[in-house]
Parts: C-alpha cells; structure tokens; sequence
C-alpha cells in the first residue's frame, strides 16, 4: 500500500497575485504562464493543483511565454505535477513548451513521463481530450452527523450507475470515514467526491481546515481513532493535497482489489470514530 502525502498548498486565488490567468475550454481548465522561469514555477504549480483537486476533464499549462535560466530548481517544480497524474491518471495534466531547451529538460525529468508535454496547445488539448477518462459525481455537505450517511449514498448512487456494485461495501466505508473525519476535525462545509477512472475509483473529500489526519495507534480497547487505519487498509493509496483555505483528502481503490476485499468479507457498516 502506498501513502503519498503533497504539502505543497495549491492556492485557488494564484492568478489574481502571479502572472497565471485561468481560463476553460470546453471543460478543459487552461492555465496560461508569464514570465521568469524561475519567478513563475511555483505559482504555476499551485495554480494547476487548485484547478485539478477541482476534478475537472483535464487541465493544461501554457508555458509558450515562460522565459529565462533553467534552473533545475524550477523545472523539477513544474515536472513534479506528474506524481499527481500518477496516483490518478483520470484527470490528467498537459504542459505546453514551445521552447526546445525548457521541453526537453522536462521531459528528461522522472515524474513528467506521467505528463503530456508538447509544443502547441492545440496539440497538447487534443492528447488531454483523448486520455481525459474520469467521471465524477460529487456532493456539497455541511458538517452534520447526517454527512458520512450522505457520502455513502453518493458512492453507491454512483458505483449503481456505473455498473460496479461489487465496490459498494468498500467505497462507501471509505467514504464514511473521510466524511466522518471531516465533521469531527475540521468542522467546515465539505464536498465529497467519487470519480472513476478504467478500474479505480477515487474516493475525495475537501474542506476548510489544514489540519491533515494520520492513521493513530490506538490501544485494542480504544472507541475511538481507527477511521484512517481503515481508510489506509482498504486503499492501496491515499494522500492529503493542501490548499489555501483547506485540503482534500484521497483514497484509491481498484476494483480487483475492492472486490477481493469485500469476498474476504469487508462490510458495509456505519464509520467507525475518526482517527
């Protein structure tokens, strides 16, 4: 099972205070980048993981007006966008780099090899359309102890829908414990999400606390602080992606894996209190 946490804060208002403009095409969010390579590599980064925690189609990074010294600093920032991509493929991210010197730097980098880097932009939005595959439903709650019962009906509406009812016991436990955790410790509005990608789903909820959970050790006899553990063993990954004003916490479940989970006898129950 692999953990990936990202600290890095992606900040939703980086356009109005960094030379990054926002727009959308046809679902697809497009970013376009101004500026000193080495000025512009973090707000950049920060303003594509706003946009992506969003579950959009795809997003796009238009770096034709970047300019300057390829530090290398900065070009692993940009290439790091791809351990995003990794962990979850259905909403993938293109940069667009005309120049030859700055594209081939990133894509020599280890983790670009998960993004799709090319010279034009309309290049780069037709390879994004065609590997955009996630379907996402998603929920907006108020942290009320009916929450976790809401995200469970939210998951297994979808699971229904999407012809993959066998991942209900395990997606929707999941679901519980990250809405559950979010009542408890942030206490803010949140949104849940659940989105599918080929066989994985990915279960998400977002809200306005930092305050990022960790699995806990607890005692046998303990009532409380297990609902991470279980999210940990029932994933085979999971994370935290901060951001300004909040954070968004995910979990991965293949179906092969879900559904061997559920024949070894993983229930459908009510959360467990959070950890």
């Amino acid at each position: 099972m692999q953990r990936i946490r990202t600290t890095r804060r992606a900040d939703p208002q980086v356009a109005s205070a960094a030379p990054v403009s926002l727009s959308n095409l046809e679902g697809v969010r497009v970013l376009s980048v101004s500026g000193p390579l080495s000025a512009v590599a973090v707000p950049a980064r920060e303003a594509v993981l706003a946009q992506w925690v969003r579950c959009p189609p795809a997003v796009l990074c238009d770096l034709s007006e970047v300019r300057g010294l390829l530090e290398t600093g900065a070009v692993d920032v940009l290439a790091s966008l791809g351990a995003q991509v990794r962990q979850w493929p259905g909403i993938p991210i293109g940069l667009v780099c005309p120049q030859p010197d700055l594209r081939n730097r990133l894509t020599a980098a280890p983790e670009a090899r998960h993004l799709l880097i090319g010279r034009t932009c309309p290049a780069v939005l037709h390879e994004l359309r065609d590997r955009a595959a996630a379907d996402t439903w998603r929920v907006s709650l108020t942290a009320q102890p009916r929450a976790p019962r809401a995200a469970r009906e939210l998951v297994a509406a979808a699971c229904a829908e999407w012809g993959c009812s066998h991942l209900v016991p395990t997606a929707t436990l999941v679901a519980s414990e990250l809405a559950t955790n979010a009542v408890v410790h942030a206490g803010t509005e949140l949104e849940v999400s659940i989105s599918r990608c080929g066989p994985q789903i990915r279960v998400a909820v977002r809200d306005h606390s930092d305050q990022a959970p960790t699995p806990l050790v607890v005692e046998p006899d303990a009532p409380t602080g297990r609902g991470m553990l279980l999210v940990e063993a029932l994933s085979t990954s999971w994370g935290v992606l901060l951001t300004r004003g909040g954070k968004v916490v995910w979990a991965v479940l293949p179906a092969e894996a879900a559904a061997h989970r559920r024949a070894g006898g993983v229930p459908a129950q009510e959360p467990t209190a959070p950890g």
